[in-house]
């Protein structure tokens, strides 16, 4: 009994004395918890009465089976057990894919694939040569469709047949899925569509030839090369095409086409099986209309239209009505998205939601009620909320209240439950499963309910607006442990700037996060401020950065600088700065637009001269070089770099496929051009987020390095 109350004191004393030191890079990346938890794959199965959905948790990988009705959860599908079952011992599961009721599970492993029935538990090797991706059942779930070998093909799970349905298809003519430029930037991830009655199998076709090579180089294995195909701003996009494939006729055809100059941002198949609904969009990305096609009769009819002067975010807002006319539509036509209600055979549109704010999803339309769920940030910009609106547009309920950000990812058919992704500044994502009913009736699907400030130290950002020349803007600060306002700080100013982010915010932002607050416990103060051209403000504020990236986003930051430098607790000259991605640009664009402000400079990842990424975004903003060629050159740190002058380290992947590494590696000629002094870390064969944990150690331990180096005295 001494024995065991001596051991209970001193793991007692341990674990504080481990649990209540401050936070180390290691930790950071070591400390799975500290991530945020995560779900996807969501089914609501079994009439209502299960909600299925995809997790790791604690290190478990497999589908997971809540009982709504006993509250009770329980291993689904055990990717490890499945792996014993198959004899898999070194490989893994590549491709998989569970039907919509949750009874088949099909996945691909070294080369073949398998057929799960989750009710009997057996597993049988499917009559399929090579290897598949792409799954799509179709709504009956008596076929399935894939790709194999660049083709696309058709699986009958009842008579175990194969049809192929094309056989021309190769790198550079692409069936059924998108290639990298309108996956990154139109958020399209499915390029293979089943009609909703299983008779027709809808798919695009990218004709890639006449569109740029990247070299990716790979240096494991004594080298590889990938080509992958990204056209850079001005240059030949693919022209795409949509076929269908008709099950009863075995006939392929083409049913809509766009050139290089235009994009399919959006499709949609009807609830009867009748007709597709796109959204075409021009190459300026000012135009777009809305197309309705009739799959028997292969008519087009469009069906809306809207221009802007500037650029039209698409949005993901549609949604079609039981009767299979009337739809709901996002628009910022108002200066704000909100959700519009079109009646197509009167052909009139009326407003439900309106306001200074706007809608960010729409989640559900519960016709019987007459209720539209959606998230929006209209009381608060820095948080996000779950609301409800009637169809006339007068009834708005608040539905979540605790402050923070609540993402809400899915909502059960009978709209009894909703999944509530809930974060807030010290608290990553918990995944919640909560009850329309009654707010406190919630359970935890996935993620802990941690407390940092006592676990690291870690102290509350300070959230403040300033004013200035009649804007508001929102700002971040990190301030350090003990902080005494009668000494004076470095500040470490963290940027992105970009379109369609947001920094400052109530949520859980991980490496962001833990980097302040790790830098805030060595002494630094970090600091950030949203910039015009950043989301969640209304189109307005967006539109500030039209056809001149880095104009007004440095202004705002110049004056969040000069804001500090009037704070008694900020040395002035002690100011860095330092982002990823847009951020890497925005640090080049400050360290060489505003060269005596800053004192150091870290950029990771960056753009360094917009001719050289991708076309449908960075045209979208900038517009077609051809037409804005004084943008384009005042825009791109690279044409400034004489003008560097402070200590700059600059970060990159080799095998970046979003910010090809060719935009550090002219900007370091250019830096050795002009006699410059500078940093440099490579990372081989990383991508954009650089995201292996030994290469993300390494990184954060040598940026701020770097950091301590330059701005503490």
């Amino acid at each position: 009994m001494k024995k065991f109350s001596l051991i209970f004191i001193f793991l007692l004393f341990s674990t504080f004395s481990i649990f209540s030191q401050n936070l180390t890079i290691s930790e950071i990346y070591n400390t799975p918890e500290l991530r945020g938890a995560h779900i996807s794959r969501i089914h609501w199965c079994f009439d209502n009465k299960s909600l299925i959905y995809y997790a790791n948790k604690d290190g478990e990988k497999g589908y997971f089976l809540f009982d709504l009705e006993r509250k009770m959860e329980r291993s689904f599908i055990d990717f490890n057990l499945i792996k014993e079952k198959i004899n898999l011992k070194d490989g893994k599961i590549g491709e998989y894919k569970l039907s919509r009721d949750g009874n088949i599970f099909i996945f691909t492993a070294s080369g073949k694939t398998y057929l799960y029935d989750t009710k009997m538990k057996n597993i049988e090797t499917m009559p399929i040569k090579g290897n598949i991706s792409y799954i799509y059942f179709s709504p009956d779930e008596n076929y399935i469709s894939y790709i194999k070998d660049c083709n696309l093909f058709i699986y009958n799970l009842k008579d175990k047949n194969e049809i192929q349905i094309t056989n021309d298809g190769s790198e550079e003519n692409i069936y059924g899925r998108w290639d990298w430029v309108y996956e990154e930037e139109l958020d399209l991830s499915k390029g293979t569509f089943w009609s909703s009655d299983s008779r027709f199998l809808i798919f695009v076709n990218l004709k890639e030839k006449n569109v740029r090579n990247y070299p990716l180089i790979y240096t494991k294995e004594k080298g590889r090369l990938k080509l992958q195909k990204y056209p850079y701003a001005g240059e030949n996009n693919p022209p795409v095409k949509i076929f269908i494939f008709d099950l009863l006729t075995r006939e392929k055809k083409e049913i809509y086409s766009v050139d290089g100059n235009s994009y399919i941002a959006r499709i949609y198949p009807d609830r009867d099986g009748e007709f597709l609904y796109l959204v075409e969009l021009n190459r300026e990305q000012n135009h777009l209309k809305l197309v309705k096609i009739n799959l028997n009769t292969l008519k087009t009819q469009t069906i809306l239209e809207e221009s802007y002067k500037t650029w039209i975010n698409i949005n993901n807002i549609f949604y079609l009505f039981k009767n299979n006319k009337d739809f709901l539509w996002g628009s910022e036509r108002d200066g704000f998205l909100h959700i519009y209600f079109y009646d197509i055979t009167n052909k009139k549109i009326k407003k439900i939601t309106r306001g200074s704010w706007a809608v960010t999803a729409l989640l559900g339309v519960d016709e019987e009620n007459k209720k539209i769920y959606f998230t929006s940030s209209m009381n608060n910009p820095l948080e996000s909320h779950l609301y409800s609106v009637d169809f006339k547009g007068k009834t708005l309920e608040k539905i979540t209240s605790k402050e923070g950000w609540h993402k809400v990812i899915g909502i059960s058919p009978d709209f009894k439950y909703y999944i509530d992704n809930y974060s807030s500044t010290l608290f990553p994502d918990v995944i919640y499963l909560k009850s329309f009913k009654n707010e406190s009736e919630k359970y935890i699907l996935n993620g802990k309910e941690l407390n940092l400030e006592t676990t690291y130290n870690l102290r509350e950002p300070v959230f403040k607006s300033i004013q200035k020349n009649g804007i508001k803007y929102y700002t971040e600060m990190f301030l350090p442990q003990n902080f005494d306002k009668n000494k004076k700080y470095p500040v470490l100013i963290y940027v992105y700037g970009g379109p369609h982010y947001q920094v400052v915010k109530k949520g859980w932002k991980f490496t962001t996060t833990l980097f302040n607050e790790y830098m805030a416990q060595n002494g630094i103060i970090v600091f950030s401020l949203d910039n015009r051209g950043s989301t969640n403000r209304g189109k307005e504020w967006e539109d500030w950065i039209y056809h001149n990236f880095g104009k007004y986003e440095i202004e705002d930051q110049l004056i969040g600088v000069n804001y500090l430098k009037s704070l008694p607790y900020v040395d002035g000259s002690r100011i860095g700065i330092w982002g990823w991605s847009y951020g890497g640009y925005m640090t080049l664009f400050a360290l060489t637009k505003a060269p005596n402000i800053f004192k150091c400079g870290v950029s990771v990842a960056p753009v360094t001269d917009w001719k050289l990424y991708d076309s449908i975004y960075t045209e979208r903003y900038m517009g077609l070089p051809k037409n804005n060629r004084d943008g384009y050159i005042e825009s791109s740190p690279i044409n400034f770099v004489k003008y560097l002058k402070s200590p700059l380290l600059i970060c990159f992947g080799t095998s970046d496929d979003n910010v090809h590494p060719v935009n550090s590696l002219t900007f370091i000629d250019k830096l050795i051009e002009n006699n410059k002094n500078f940093s440099v870390y490579i990372f081989p064969n990383q991508s954009h987020s650089i995201s292996k944990k030994k290469d993300r150690i390494f990184l954060f331990k040598r940026i701020s390095n770097f950091l301590f180096k330059n701005l503490k005295r």
